[in-house]
């Protein structure tokens, strides 16, 4: 799983690359004039405390005017961002990480 999400995060833009060495995985985030290409990353879902979104609410936290960036979430059709999940799979699922670009 965590290979997928590292996947997602480089095909949003957030890494240049991603390299396994061995045991180690190196990534390279993108940088303009010296800031980073994302702000923060929050976990949402925890062990103790699972967070599940319906599409609704998927839709009105991913609303452009209040959110730039993107939710990972863990679906039936396996790890998606939240754009894959309201544009193209109209799917919903448990709510994983938060990135805002």
């Amino acid at each position: 799983m965590y290979f997928r999400i590292l996947y997602i995060l480089k095909n949003n833009g957030i890494f240049s690359a991603i390299a396994v060495m061995n045991t180690h995985v190196v990534v390279f985030f993108k940088y303009k004039k010296g800031i980073s290409s994302f702000s923060s990353l929050k976990v949402i879902s925890k062990p103790g405390n699972r967070k599940w979104w319906t599409l609704s609410k998927l839709q009105l936290n991913s609303s452009f005017f209040r959110f730039s960036g993107f939710y990972i979430i863990s679906t039936d059709k396996g790890l998606l961002t939240s754009r894959e999940c309201l544009l193209y799979e109209n799917v919903s699922g448990e709510i994983l990480l938060k990135i805002e670009i």
